[in-house]
C-alpha cells in the first residue's frame, strides 16, 4: 500500500495556508516592531546626550558670579520632541512622568530668564538683568536639587535621567537576533513535520 505524506495532500494544503496566513500577519508586525526599536534607541541616545549637555549648563548657572551664564541655554530639542511619545506609549511611571513635565517646565523657565537677562544687560539695565538671572537660578535649582516630596535624595534631573536609562535597556533588546532565531525555529519545526508525519 502506498503511503502518502499527509502534508502532500489536503492536510498539507491546509497547513500551508495557515502558515502563510500567520507569516503574512506576523512578519509585518515584527518589521514594524524592529523599526520602532531602532528609532527609539536613537531618540533615547540623543536625549541622554542632550541631558548631559543640559547638566553642564545648569551647573554653570549655579556657580557664583558666572558672567558666561547669560550666553548659555538649556538644550531641549530632543527631549521636547520625544517626551510626548514616551508618555503616550505608557512606558513611564507616575513619578517619572511628573518629573519629566517638571524638568521641561523649569528648563523652559531657565531659558526665558536667561534671554530676558541678556536683553536687560544689553540695554544697560543691570538690576533687571540680575533679577532675571536670579529667576533662572531658582528654576535651575528646582531641576538639580532634590526637593521633590516623597522622593528623598532624588532630584528631578536624576529621576528623568534614570527613566531614560531604564528605557534604553528596554529598547536595546536585540530584536533582529531574536527574530532570526524565531524564524529559524519555525523553519526547523516545519521541516520535521514534513519528514515525520505520514498518513496511510
Amino acid at each position: 500500500m502506498n503511503h502518502i505524506a499527509w502534508w502532500e495532500g489536503g492536510g498539507g494544503a491546509l497547513l500551508g495556508a495557515l502558515v502563510g496566513a500567520v507569516a503574512a500577519s506576523v512578519i509585518p508586525v515584527y518589521l514594524n516592531w524592529n523599526k520602532r526599536n531602532i528609532e527609539r534607541r536613537g531618540e533615547l541616545a540623543a536625549i541622554q546626550d542632550e541631558m548631559r549637555q543640559a547638566k553642564g549648563v545648569l551647573d554653570k548657572l549655579l556657580q557664583p558670579k558666572n558672567p558666561g551664564a547669560l550666553a548659555e541655554r538649556v538644550p531641549m530639542v530632543m527631549l521636547e520632541g520625544g517626551y510626548p511619545k514616551l508618555i503616550g506609549e505608557g512606558l513611564l511611571g507616575r513619578n517619572e512622568t511628573s518629573a519629566l513635565v517638571q524638568y521641561i517646565t523649569q528648563a523652559e523657565a531657565v531659558n526665558r530668564a536667561l534671554t530676558a537677562a541678556a536683553q536687560a544687560s544689553a540695554a544697560g539695565n543691570g538690576m533687571a538683568a540680575n533679577f532675571q538671572v536670579g529667576q533662572g537660578i531658582a528654576s535651575a535649582r528646582r531641576i538639580i536639587q532634590p526637593e521633590r516630596p516623597g522622593m528623598p535624595g532624588q532630584s528631578v534631573f536624576e529621576i528623568v535621567e534614570r527613566a531614560v536609562q531604564r528605557l534604553q535597556k528596554r529598547w536595546n533588546r536585540p530584536l533582529m537576533e531574536s527574530g532570526a532565531r524565531m524564524l529559524s525555529q519555525f523553519s526547523a519545526i516545519w521541516k520535521r513535520l514534513q519528514r515525520g508525519a505520514k498518513a496511510p
